[in-house]
């Protein structure tokens, strides 16, 4: 029998059965919603068959119009919530140990963000960039002598400078010219195509600190090796304990394309509900969770926002999530940071959301970016945001694979390098600036579900709980929602749970 012919049947059974289920409850269904309708699971109709009976209760026969739809759609966004009882055989062994984590508070901007937009704020934040970089660079063995610029536009030879990138442009032989900047002046640099260095200088954003090997000339110096700050090849880290952590980020509740149903049966998981073997081995591991930002979807963040929200007000936004959190297992540890759609500043560092979200003993509020130390094990939480312009300034990432972006921060050791591009407070201390001793990297917003490692770090980009919105079917990025990654601290595994 033909391919397209079984399709054919099974989708013409699809139909009449849904059209049969409705029928049967008094509901006639307008023709051009037919197609959504059937592309719904079995479970979202009979939701949907209930709360039509709830508007209409002594109507004999209904219509489900377009706009009908429409309306019971965004009801369904908005949970409704059930008490949810632990399944009477789950025995995790997450429960059964001590949980260890410590938070960083002096990486955390949180009620210390003294700068005022001034001058010498601007002046004192780039110092403090550029003096964390040059250590790292004056560390790295070097055959040339390290000198400042002021030396190399002085004198003939081999040096290695290290300065602060203004600017970068192609030039019409196809060679890349740079102009860089330290304590004691400006030098152009001529990086010739072809030339080892050639590849390295692609990756060149603007305002990144790095160091040059150079061979000085008149107007120009020529770059012979470029040296990024880059992370240092350590050890990869184990735990003695059969213990996990979980990512999320980019919940975006309020939004009419956050998925309630899967982020429902995520908390059902954790609370050990209806698990076959595998399921049941990673969940009773999980011992911590970790939201790397925009839980919800705030009130004014872009332009006609209002008409993607099922909850217009932020309050009542922060209401439903922390009602989802509560039904969590009160031994899981659960760590919340901010991002670029949530209730606090849009510059970053991001300060916590307090104001939201109420502290408990294993709800704890955290800043954007923020360390933690969680079972010996480092970890790095930050949202993301400056990755747009990363995947805009260098040839060769993309959107579809976010960790080729996560990477390049942590070549240049800086969570924002570029500056103009992002919204970043010119605070006394760059908090942009990533330390050498982190053992995960867990990142969100680009909506795309990523792993790698890199120098035996573990990278994690947790994706998203909300569905395609209008904007990114238009810009043609396809998002991976409901995805759970959860990494194992004893063992090293990682599992992408989708639901």
């Amino acid at each position: 029998m033909d391919a397209s012919y079984k399709l054919d049947e099974m989708e013409k059974n699809r139909i009449n059965r849904v059209v049969n289920v409705f029928f049967e409850s008094g509901i006639a269904i307008q023709p051009e919603i037919l197609d959504e309708l059937i592309s719904k699971s079995d479970e979202e109709i009979f939701e949907i068959i209930e709360k039509i009976k709830n508007k209409a209760r002594n109507e004999e026969i209904i219509l489900l119009t377009e706009s009908l739809l429409r309306e019971i759609n965004e009801e369904i966004k908005i949970p409704d919530f059930i008490e949810i009882k632990r399944a009477s055989d789950f025995n995790p062994v997450a429960k059964e140990y001590s949980p260890e984590f410590k938070i960083w508070k002096d990486k955390d901007i949180t009620g210390k963000s003294r700068c005022k937009g001034e001058i010498e704020d601007f002046v004192r934040y780039f110092n403090d960039r550029f003096n964390k970089t040059k250590e790292i660079i004056i560390s790295r063995p070097s055959n040339n002598r390290i000198v400042n610029l002021n030396f190399a536009n002085s004198n003939n030879g081999k040096f290695r400078v290290i300065g602060i990138v203004n600017r970068k442009i192609e030039t019409k032989n196809g060679n890349i010219l740079i102009e860089i900047e330290d304590e004691t002046g400006f030098s152009n640099l001529l990086v010739l195509k072809g030339s080892e260095a050639f590849e390295k200088a692609k990756s060149l954003v603007t305002d990144e600190v790095l160091g040059f090997d150079i061979r000085t000339g008149k107007n120009f110096h020529i770059v012979e090796d470029l040296i990024f700050p880059d992370l240092s090849i350590k050890e990869k880290k184990k735990s003695e304990k059969n213990i996990s952590i979980g990512f999320l980020s980019d919940t975006h509740i309020g939004s009419r394309f956050f998925c309630n149903l899967e982020f429902d049966s995520m908390i059902k998981f954790l609370n050990g509900i209806k698990l076959n073997e595998r399921e049941r081995k990673i969940v009773e591991s999980i011992g911590y969770l970790i939201f790397a930002g925009d839980v919800c979807d705030g009130i004014g963040v872009y332009p006609k926002q209002e008409k993607e929200l099922v909850v217009k007000d932020i309050y009542e936004q922060y209401k439903i999530f922390s009602k989802f959190i509560e039904l969590i297992p009160d031994y899981i540890h659960i760590f919340i940071a901010p991002g670029n759609h949530d209730g606090v500043r849009q510059t970053e560092p991001q300060p916590a959301l307090k104001e939201f979200i109420e502290e408990k003993d294993n709800i704890h509020l955290i800043s954007n970016p923020a360390y933690l130390s969680i079972e010996n094990f480092t970890v790095l939480v930050y949202h993301g945001t400056s990755l747009d312009s990363m995947i805009s300034s260098i040839p060769g990432l993309s959107y579809s694979k976010p960790e080729g972006a996560i990477i390049q921060l942590l070549k240049k050791r800086n969570l924002a390098p570029i500056y103009d591009k992002n919204e970043i407070a010119p605070e006394n201390y760059d908090y942009m600036f990533i330390e050498d001793d982190i053992d995960i990297f867990h990142t969100g917003h680009i909506h795309r579900n990523a792993f790698t490692e890199y120098r035996n770090r573990i990278i994690i980009n947790s994706g998203t709980w909300q569905s395609q919105t209008d904007f990114q079917l238009k810009q043609g990025h396809v998002p991976t929602p409901c995805i759970l990654p959860v990494y194992n601290l004893r063992d090293g595994w990682i599992e992408h749970l989708k639901f």
